[in-house]
């Protein structure tokens, strides 16, 4: 179905918005079937559309609106956002969940602060590269993607300094990852909310306490072994007494 002009003011009845499409700075497109953004060119002041549970796949039709700060596009089966950044460069806030997306690349927005991305086919670092350069993102939701190595997504997530809540639940890197809120809560260090639970103080103290007590603990691991081999090496006849058992051990185990 496409947002023709006559569903547009329907729209605007029924929110009892402006029937002057400039003046308004909201529009209601959601549940409407809609299988396309034409049609929006003459709301060029508008800065939040709803455009969630429709039938998008793309963004091809979008026309350009200069002042849109938030976008909601959600349930829809949008495979690509290309053009979205020159289409919309004043985003701020972006909700693509639950949509049929492999990758973000080219979305490049950087006054984006909040990026809702759950439920997606997003599997690897190449296809969330681009958050690299969203350094102003404060909340960023990546729940039930296909992401599985832990460490080069906490590599890429440290280089947002401003990020506060993040979502990544239901990703194959949460179960592989040993002490997952541990490192990132280390490596984000205005993180307030991880997943299903806010971080407060205590468990940020907790966690600069491990790595602490972990980096003392292998230094020392390192020296223990590093002493035993020195005196190994130092006394040959001791090599040779472990060699002797070794084989006498084989000779014991052959017999039986």
């Amino acid at each position: 179905m496409q947002l023709t002009k006559a569903a547009l003011k329907a729209i605007c009845r029924e929110h009892n918005l402006y029937m002057t499409p400039s003046l308004n700075d909201v529009l209601y497109c959601n549940s409407g079937g809609f299988t396309t953004l034409t049609g929006l060119e003459a709301y060029c002041n508008v800065k939040s559309v709803f455009f969630e549970n429709n039938a998008l796949t793309d963004l091809s039709t979008m026309p350009s609106l200069p002042f849109l700060k938030c976008l909601y596009l959600q349930n829809n089966a949008i495979k690509s956002l290309e053009g979205l950044d020159t289409k919309a460069p004043s985003l701020h806030s972006l909700n693509v969940s639950r949509n049929q997306l492999a990758s973000l690349d080219r979305l490049n927005l950087a006054e984006l602060s909040t990026l809702l991305c759950a439920e997606n086919r997003l599997n690897d670092i190449e296809s969330i590269a681009v958050l690299g350069k969203m350094t102003q993102l404060q909340t960023l939701d990546l729940q039930e993607n296909e992401l599985a190595d832990f460490d080069v997504v906490l590599d890429l997530l440290a280089t947002l300094p401003e990020l506060r809540c993040l979502y990544l639940a239901g990703n194959p890197l949460v179960r592989a990852a040993p002490n997952y809120r541990k490192r990132l809560i280390l490596a984000l260090p205005n993180l307030c909310y991880l997943d299903d639970s806010p971080v407060f103080d205590k468990e940020r103290r907790c966690a600069e306490a491990w790595a602490t007590a972990g980096r003392e603990i292998e230094a020392q691991q390192a020296e223990q072994r590093l002493s035993t081999a020195s005196a190994r090496l130092a006394d040959p006849s001791s090599v040779l007494a472990e060699v002797d058992e070794s084989r006498g051990t084989t000779a014991g185990d052959e017999t039986i």
